[in-house]
């Protein structure tokens, strides 16, 4: 039912997966929109667009939901229905804009294999490449660990809708 009733965001979270490939040219196998499972199976790429395909519900997901808020707050007044549906819709994107353990674990393992790769070149070559990939890599896996916490605890997703729902609103 918890599922069902946020079902919309599922949705665009998919899509915003989608979007990510067609912008990164990354070609796409399978893509399902079941209650149960929703998922887009692609090709693999390198680990910076792995990563933002991973990471586009978030961008995305964030962007739509307080252009959605926006669009609300502007109806408040004028028409009562547009006001809850912008609203709905809102809160489903944002709370489903978090990216899955399964985007975490794409994210994870495009960067061990971007490892795996730099180690297997020459001393120098694999002295620049290993500290290239800190330099570069290990911000989007911290990024990514740490939206992961939250696809773990709806609670911590829902306080994160609550605060830009706020700051939307001009509450804080």
């Amino acid at each position: 039912m918890f599922r069902l009733l946020f079902y919309p965001g599922v949705i665009m979270h998919e899509i915003f997966h989608i979007i990510g490939c067609i912008i990164l040219n990354v070609r796409i196998s399978k893509i399902s929109f079941g209650l149960q499972e929703s998922y887009v199976k692609h090709e693999q790429a390198g680990p910076v667009r792995m990563s933002l395909i991973a990471l586009a519900p978030f961008y995305l997901g964030a962007a739509v939901g307080v252009l959605l808020f926006m669009l609300a707050n502007k109806t408040y007044y004028s028409e009562l229905l547009w006001f809850i549906l912008l609203n709905y819709l809102g809160i489903c994107i944002l709370y489903n804009s978090i990216p899955s353990a399964q985007d975490t674990k794409n994210i994870n393992n495009s960067i061990k294999l971007e490892i795996k790769k730099e180690w297997k070149k020459t001393f120098g070559n694999k002295l620049f490449g290993i500290i290239k990939t800190i330099i570069f890599y290990l911000p989007i896996f911290l990024v990514a660990l740490f939206v992961s916490v939250f696809d773990k605890f709806d609670i911590l997703r829902a306080f994160y809708v609550l605060f830009i729902f706020m700051l939307v609103y001009g509450l804080i």
